[in-house]
């Protein structure tokens, strides 16, 4: 089969999920397939693919997805695949929202117009748009699985096949981390995971959990600013003692969860489609997560069983599932192997490629008759 995967910006820093799971699919799908990429970059970073692909160089940010669009048609003339799979943005908030959305129609147009069967997969869609919105302007719209979506399937996986033997943290004070995978250098993008990473309701249990001698690990690009670290120290929101706490601003995964005992996932905003990397992450490192009762997580982990739940947006009930996690260490170890188990098993880079391989193959069918 031959394929042809476009996606702007799949280029360091490799912080962000879709970027992985795009980059790691291609890895897996190459050594099978047919394969060329069509991807861009910022002229400050790097890109590189096992693969035939065309990086197209950008300076401003609506460049992206403009050089794509110039270069689709011709790229699928020279190539002829048999199938494009899109992997599209997930921001629709504001202006974004209109140049995505008429970026996503665009390609799937110019596919079209080529005799290409296009799909459009979906790694994260935030709360600005509906799925049956985007449904509506592409011909084959991909999800994760969830509750409410009954359309095509992709699961974002990951690769394991690089990750070494961990030796999970079995002695010293209990140790919670929270992982941010944002590096632009801006106040806005702190109060963003203070906001809506949460950050700020796991910054109000200090006072509740600092007393039982628990630490905070605070992993994200963005704190490899003193200043951003003394802004988050002084914030009104903040109850831990400084000692407490401990600020990372660079971080190997998966090793990065041989160091703690818990994963907090404390996000505050309801969106309408993600599936955290970072707690896949972590739940495949046997380390159990503490995540918000959205109804967008309900799939991920079941509570007391594979990770614990707690009220969103409630501190008090964060900081008692942090508790109860931390009060038996041998009952944690045996929620964090059937976490490992469960997500290795649901998320593994393999399994996504064999889905994208079997929905293709009947797209392509379908086009035939």
């Amino acid at each position: 089969m031959k394929t042809l995967i476009v996606a702007p910006e799949i280029c360091s820093p490799w912080t962000e999920g879709r970027k992985n799971f795009v980059r790691d699919l291609v890895d897996w799908l190459w050594s099978h397939e047919q394969l060329f990429v069509l991807t861009s970059r910022p002229a400050h970073e790097y890109s590189s693919f096992p693969c035939e692909h065309r990086i197209l160089c950008c300076r401003w940010k609506p460049q992206h997805l403009l050089s794509i669009l110039r270069n689709l048609s011709s790229i699928i003339k020279d190539n002829h695949p048999e199938i494009v799979c899109h992997f599209p943005y997930g921001t629709f908030r504001r202006y974004y929202g209109l140049a995505n959305k008429s970026y996503m129609a665009s390609v799937d147009r110019i596919c079209s117009r080529n005799g290409v069967p296009c799909l459009t997969i979906m790694y994260s869609i935030d709360a600005s748009v509906s799925p049956g919105q985007l449904d509506r302007l592409v011909s084959h719209l991909v999800l994760g699985e969830r509750d409410n979506w009954h359309g095509d399937v992709i699961d974002p996986g990951l690769r394991f096949d690089h990750w070494p033997a961990l030796n999970l943290k079995s002695t010293g004070p209990p140790t919670v981390l929270f992982m941010a995978g944002m590096h632009q250098q801006n106040k806005n993008r702190v109060d963003h995971v203070l906001k809506v990473r949460g950050l700020d309701l796991l910054l109000k249990t200090g006072a509740i959990l600092a007393k039982d001698g628990v630490r905070l690990i605070i992993a994200s690009p963005l704190f490899e600013n003193l200043t951003f670290r003394k802004y988050v120290l002084n914030s009104k929101s903040n109850s831990w003692p400084e000692n407490a706490v401990k600020f990372e601003s660079v971080v190997t995964v998966p090793e990065i969860f041989s160091h703690v005992d818990l994963f907090v996932f404390p996000y505050s905003k309801q969106i309408q489609h993600f599936i955290p990397t970072s707690v896949r992450e972590s739940m495949s490192a046997s380390v159990p997560v503490v995540i918000p009762d959205f109804a967008l997580f309900k799939a991920l982990i079941k509570d007391g069983e594979t990770g614990f739940v707690f009220k969103s947006g409630n501190h008090r009930s964060l900081a008692e599932k942090i508790q109860q996690a931390l009060t038996d260490r041998q009952r944690l170890r045996q929620i964090g192997e059937a976490s490992r188990q469960y997500a290795r098993t649901r998320w593994s880079i393999e399994r996504s490629a064999q889905q994208l391989r079997i929905l293709a193959q009947r797209v392509i069918r379908a086009t035939e008759l």
